[in-house]
């Protein structure tokens, strides 16, 4: 039988992954926000590999969030099995993909 080496809460039982999840896509959304919505030209070029950064972090951020992958240890093997909404070994293997 596995062992999770990660568990899906801290200490006090308290289950972070919504929360950061929640913080993660609002603060991206909102750095999208400012680098279209301002027309300094100093800024120029660089707004789309802003963009680019935060489109990226949104991606891994919702694949995250829906996969929930944990690696557990069966013996000398490491596996990546998803405990999310897509518990499937596809799931694991978008999030993978997606890093």
């Amino acid at each position: 039988m596995g062992t999770a080496l990660f568990a899906r809460s801290d200490k006090n039982g308290v289950d972070l992954r919504d929360d950061t999840s929640q913080l993660a896509i609002s603060v991206n959304v909102m750095l999208l926000r400012i680098v279209f919505a301002s027309h300094r030209r100093d800024v120029g070029l660089y707004r789309y590999l802003i963009a680019t950064f935060a489109v990226s972090d949104l991606s891994y951020t919702i694949i995250h969030y829906l996969v929930y992958p944990i690696p557990e240890m069966h013996g000398n093997a490491f596996i990546l099995g998803g405990h999310g909404v897509f518990n499937s070994r596809l799931g694991a293997c978008v999030y993978c993909a997606d890093k």
